[in-house]
């Protein structure tokens, strides 16, 4: 009898920037002009409904209030997913890396947090939302599924901390919330604000 070894990896944990919220960066213009957000973002699959529905439970069950699904930060969520599934990051690059395969600046996020502002600048970069965002990620080597993916990060306290708003981020109140799930991985984008392109019902 054959035995599958399978293999899944929570990302490294995000760090809140100091003082605040950091500076919007200027990024230079695409070659070619994008289509608007809403013609980019698809409708969340049944799994990344399970993952977001399987959050709010958790945060209910902890006393603190569900987080709207929303539209901006899962486009955001989505576009990573999928550039994570086609251009998978290799060490010491880990999973909030971006490759340069796509209208987005790219990098190289290391375990020292030194591409920090990679990350917290993405959703200003490709969507409405006006906020700096916070992402956790999953991989699984045969196919991330939302159980999996929350399981793994409850069982990491610097995952667990985020999601529960623990810790460096008891000052944070998540407003909005994106998910997306592709192939092999799952990712999770918090933010702060309200989103101005709106939620998911």
């Amino acid at each position: 009898m054959a035995l599958a070894i399978l293999f899944s990896v929570a990302s490294c944990m995000p760090v809140p920037p100091d003082g605040g919220p950091p500076r919007s960066p200027d990024l230079p213009p695409p070659d070619e002009p994008r289509p608007p957000a809403e013609e980019r973002l698809r409708a969340p699959s049944a799994e990344e409904r399970a993952l977001h529905a399987s959050i709010n439970d958790r945060r209910r069950s902890a006393g603190l209030p569900a987080i709207g699904l929303s539209k901006s930060l899962s486009l955001v969520a989505q576009t990573h997913a999928r550039d994570l599934q086609v251009n998978p990051p290799a060490e010491p690059c880990n999973l909030h890396s971006w490759s340069p395969d796509g209208p987005w600046t790219p990098c190289c996020y290391t375990p020292d947090h030194a591409e920090a502002e990679c990350m917290w600048s993405k959703p200003r970069e490709l969507s409405e939302y006006g906020g700096t965002g916070y992402e956790i990620a999953f991989w699984h080597s045969r196919r991330a599924t939302a159980g999996e993916a929350l399981a793994s990060w409850e069982r990491s306290a610097g995952h667990s901390a985020v999601v529960f708003n623990r810790d460096r981020w008891a000052g944070h109140a998540w407003r909005s919330l994106g998910v997306a799930i592709h192939g092999n991985f799952a990712v999770a984008w918090f933010g702060d604000e309200r989103d101005p392109a709106g939620y998911w019902e």
